[in-house]
């Protein structure tokens, strides 16, 4: 019995990436708000089949398998391009795209009551999808698009950096993402850092860009991280262990790549690691358990399609 618990525990702990339920039909599934509570990760609003969308699905990870059942959907327009983040047993969905406006939505999800409340909006709206992250009892949200640029690598954009309070329901801004104004970034929390990679810098011309910025929350500044290896746009990111992984994503001529790469914090050095099996982009990286989820996904609409059903997790 020792042997096959081992065995088991063994092929549980398997490394590389592996294939899991996909997304049902009929849920959003391009710049979804994506987070974890708990052992469920939930999939709101986002592009799908039949344009954006306000569906609420739940995907259960020890049991490989999504609620397709009647969720409470986002209250509001159909929207896609939203931050996703978790706090407190909740998830948090600010911003957005509707139709061809940016949204100051900050909504609360409470999956104990499958209940909706509105919150203190974004002091600018913005398309932030994969910037906002969570620090303490704080939701950081930097830069991204503003109202009028409602396709990816468009402008206007903004390096505005909204800092939302949770315990009071207030905003106010910080100090702002240094050089050029920058969307389609994807941001990760690590101790009292916030990492802010890749992105769209169209005032530069450079299409996708490989800048990393660290934001010390504690003393309040901007200081240069090394770059990525390549420039991207659009990628999924996460922390797991010690090191902070940028997934796939798009290169300045928006072409998809399947590309893994793993920033070591300590030596601020990055090495590639084990490609993700499907190339996709514009969806983020969720850690649980010590993996990486990425579901979903797409670019320009294509997460409406096979793509976009995508659900793929990473163990290092």
């Amino acid at each position: 019995m020792t042997v096959i618990m081992a065995m088991s525990v063994a092929a549980l702990a398997q490394k590389g990436w592996k294939t899991n339920a996909p997304v049902p039909a009929g849920f959003g599934r391009e710049g979804a708000c994506v987070a974890n509570v708990g052992d469920v990760i939930y999939f709101i609003a986002g592009f799908g089949p039949s344009g954006d969308s306000a569906t609420n699905s739940a995907y259960t990870i020890p049991k490989d398998s999504w609620n397709t059942g009647t969720l409470a959907p986002i209250p509001g327009p159909v929207r896609s391009e939203v931050i996703g983040v978790d706090h407190g047993g909740s998830v948090y969905c600010l911003g957005g795209r509707a139709g061809g406006s940016t949204l100051d939505f900050n909504q609360r999800y409470d999956p104990s009551s499958d209940s909706w409340t509105a919150l203190a909006p974004l002091l600018t709206p913005v398309d932030a999808e994969y910037s906002g992250v969570v620090v303490g009892d704080t939701i950081h949200v930097i830069g991204g698009r503003t109202d009028g640029a409602t396709v990816p690598f468009s402008n206007p954009k903004t390096s505005a950096h909204q800092v939302y309070d949770i315990a009071s329901d207030t905003w106010s801004f910080g100090p702002a993402l240094p050089g050029d104004p920058r969307s389609e970034m994807c941001a990760v929390a690590k101790g009292n850092n916030i990492y802010v990679m890749g992105g769209n810098s169209l005032l530069s011309g450079a299409g996708a860009v490989a800048t990393v910025d660290i934001y010390d929350v504690a003393h309040a500044t901007w200081s240069a991280g090394p770059p990525l290896p390549v420039p991207r746009a659009n990628a999924a990111c996460a922390a797991i262990g010690n090191n902070i992984y940028v997934i796939g994503g798009v290169d300045p001529a928006g072409v998809f790549h399947n590309d893994t790469f793993a920033l070591d914090v300590d030596k601020g050095t990055w090495s590639s690691s084990t490609p993700k099996p499907t190339a996709t982009a514009e969806t983020p990286g969720i850690p649980h358990g010590g993996q990486i989820f990425v579901i979903g996904g797409g670019f320009f609409g294509a997460g409406g399609g096979a793509l976009g059903t995508i659900n793929e997790s990473f163990r290092p």
